[in-house]
């Protein structure tokens, strides 16, 4: 489940630097899991992708611990099925894209449970993917390693 997790923090953990050529843009994420309290409201935040690369875009937002097992593009419709290798989760992601705006949904299915995420972006600026991709990574090591030392503390009691 932790990596379901990782991998769910890492959506909106991308970070926006004004200088750039890559494409700023503002998402709009609404997430839904059984056993969550109701009426969870959605949350707004910039990514910072490379300009014009759907796949690597996309690809970047997963966990290093999981696996991009399908891509397909066509027209503006973008798919990725991802798998994490322990095989706890399957992540499809779809995204029906323009050239300034999306709207996609992100599915995950674990043996603990699904989890649904559905998203709408629009373009607004430029931003510098690189620098924004080394403070994501860097945030997303620091929830991972903070949730892990939480989980080792709740597992102690």
């Amino acid at each position: 489940m932790k990596t379901i997790f990782a991998l769910v923090a890492a959506f909106p953990l991308a970070f926006a630097h004004a200088a750039g050529s890559d494409e700023l843009w503002e998402v709009t994420s609404q997430m839904n899991m059984p056993g969550m309290p109701a009426g969870m409201g959605a949350q707004k935040h910039q990514v910072c992708t490379e300009k014009g690369d759907a796949k690597k875009a996309m690809s970047s937002k997963g966990s290093e611990k999981c696996k991009m097992t399908d891509f397909k593009q066509s027209g503006n419709k973008v798919t990725m099925t991802m798998a994490c290798p322990d095989g706890t989760a399957v992540v499809e992601n779809t995204y029906n894209a323009a050239h300034t705006e999306y709207n996609g949904t992100v599915k995950m299915t674990s043996k603990r449970g699904d989890m649904t995420m559905t998203m709408a972006g629009r373009k607004v600026g430029s931003c510098d993917a690189q620098a924004a991709k080394s403070e994501r990574e860097a945030k997303t090591a620091a929830m991972v390693q903070q949730s892990e030392k939480a989980q080792a503390q709740a597992n102690a009691t």
